[in-house]
């Protein structure tokens, strides 16, 4: 027996404010006996579709299905009741209820068998896209389910229609909104003479800026021109002077503040890929953060509200190439662990789809190992990017690595083995192999121009302005800097 209880919602449909109120099973008393896994289509996969249609100046239309869950049948066999509070009946539930365990795959199922239909296939390395492709390769259509949110794309508008018309003729959706929108938090606008998609996160920051910065709180608010101080970096103990207040521990109910915001920064950074190293700094701090912490994600907070306007751009009309950066920083994450970083573009001047920073498993007693570990991981990674590519029907580009360690780089080309190294062993020759192979290219490149660089560290304000302008491809809109930016975006 599972307890429903109301699940209150604001959205934004068609620039009107919607509020509206669904029931919802306590899924804490459900015990299934069958299969709860269901894929989640990643971020990644959703940023490469997108540069690959604003590139080759795709359609694109999302549609929303109404009620979703509910029209896929409940799949365990054993019986489940609903009871609503102050009501003696007991319901059976027969369909996908919100809230049980076994509700996502059951609903995943119906859309796979759906798709599968109407002529789709599941692609293998991206398991919630679906391709379709008739007349030759004439037309063909790929559409990136996220639950029950789809996004159809394709190069012939009428194809697309046609299959969005069939979709709709089994079930109940919203009506197709076309090229600019807003999915899953984000806001998505493009200019197809110069062949981009800009995406934003204007409207989440800003509801998590008026959520931190109001009367209630009475903050001081201020404009912030980089996310953290480069002070405001500090991983030891000993950083911390007994006698500041900043360094005190925070209460419960600090702790709650900090760990909502943090997991609220933590979706932000799936776009604003400028804050990626600054808000991975406040994940390490989550099991005991301070008052020093709590006041750098205000201030991170604040930097976003900001530059909300700022875009990531994807597409540009040059060829498309995947391209990685990784580095590392020797010994300055917590417990002296090093920082890892990489990230991957597909065309030279274009934002990124993907990046990352981690802290080492280990403390490394030398910056080789470190280097060496990231450019392992991000060639792991762009085999990664390579194969989703090749599964968007993406042929012909090519693959290039780039590191600004020149022994490492000399290392994995052949030029020099270090003794009293058997352990890197394993990592030096799976990237040596693919190397050789042709599969990716490896190049040294300068640490003040290395995308990956400010993704270890904590740049200065200025700093931080040039990195932010390359890694968000800000530069495709013909930007030189972010001054003025606002204006500059909004007239593009």
């Amino acid at each position: 027996v599972v307890y429903l209880f109301p699940v209150y919602e604001e959205k934004i449909k068609e620039g009107i404010l919607v509020h509206r109120v669904r029931l919802v099973g306590n899924g804490k008393t459900h015990k299934p006996t069958t299969n709860t896994y269901a894929a989640t289509a990643s971020r990644e996969e959703f940023l490469i579709l997108m540069h690959l249609a604003a590139h080759h100046d795709y359609e694109i239309a999302h549609v929303d299905e109404k009620r979703a869950f509910l029209s896929a049948d409940k799949t365990d066999p054993r019986p489940v009741y609903a009871r609503l509070r102050g009501d003696g009946n007991f319901y059976s539930v027969l369909k996908a209820l919100y809230g049980l365990k076994t509700s996502p795959a059951d609903y995943q199922a119906k859309v796979i068998q759906r798709f599968k239909d109407m002529g789709y296939k599941r692609l293998g390395m991206c398991q919630c896209i679906f391709y379709k492709e008739e007349n030759n390769g004439e037309n063909k259509c790929l559409i990136y389910a996220y639950v029950d949110d789809f996004v159809f794309t394709g190069k012939c508008r009428d194809y697309v229609e046609e299959q969005i018309r069939t979709l709709m003729d089994t079930v109940d959706t919203t009506p197709a909104i076309w090229n600019e929108m807003t999915l899953l938090g984000m806001d998505i606008r493009r200019n197809r003479t110069k062949r981009t998609i800009l995406i934003t996160m204007s409207k989440k920051i800003k509801s998590l800026y008026e959520s931190v910065f109001n009367e209630a709180t009475n903050r001081e608010i201020k404009r912030k021109g980089h996310p953290m101080p480069v002070g405001g970096y500090k991983v030891m103990d000993e950083d911390f002077k007994e006698d500041d207040p900043n360094s005190e521990f925070l209460d419960a109910k600090g702790i709650q503040e900090y760990m909502t915001l943090v997991g609220c920064l933590v979706w932000v950074m799936g776009i604003r890929f400028d804050c990626t190293f600054v808000i991975t700094y406040f994940t390490w701090f989550t099991n005991k953060p301070r008052v020093h912490h709590l006041n750098m994600v205000l201030h991170c907070i604040q930097y976003l509200h900001t530059t909300a306007h700022i875009p990531l751009v994807m597409g540009g009309k040059g060829a498309l190439e995947v391209l990685g950066y990784s580095d590392a920083s020797l010994g300055t994450g917590p417990q002296r662990r090093s920082p890892l970083s990489q990230c991957i573009r597909i065309a030279p001047l274009a934002g990124c789809i993907h990046a990352k920073t981690t802290a080492s498993t280990m403390a490394y007693p030398n910056i080789f190992e470190g280097e060496l570990d990231s450019t392992f991981i991000l060639f792991k990674s762009l085999a990664r990017v390579n194969n989703e590519m090749h599964e968007f029907r993406s042929v012909g580009h090519s693959t290039k690595a780039f590191g600004d360690n020149l022994a490492v780089v000399d290392f994995i080309h052949g030029r020099g083995f270090p003794k009293g190294v058997r352990h890197m062993q394993l990592r030096m020759w799976y990237i040596r192999e693919q190397y050789k192979a042709g599969l990716i290219d490896l190049d040294h490149m300068a640490g003040v121009i290395l995308t990956a660089d400010y993704l270890t560290k904590v740049a200065d304000a200025e700093a931080h302005l040039k990195f932010a302008l390359d890694i968000m491809g800000l530069m495709l809109l013909g930007l030189k800097s972010l001054v003025g930016s606002e204006q500059a975006v909004l007239d593009y």
